[in-house]
């Protein structure tokens, strides 16, 4: 993607991955959006997920 695996500094790679991670979020927003808007309350209480 970016043609080097070399950065100056941890903030320089960082900066990278939010960028990368800023666009993927701004192409699927609207999917997202949906979604959420779709999603119900979490229960009160866990359940016990074994059968």
């Amino acid at each position: 993607m970016r043609g080097t695996a070399d950065f100056d500094d941890l903030a320089a790679y960082r900066g990278f991955i939010d960028e990368i991670v800023s666009r993927r979020n701004a192409r699927n927003a609207k999917r997202i959006d949906h979604a959420r808007a779709t999603l119900q309350a979490l229960p009160d209480r866990r359940r016990s997920t074994t059968c």
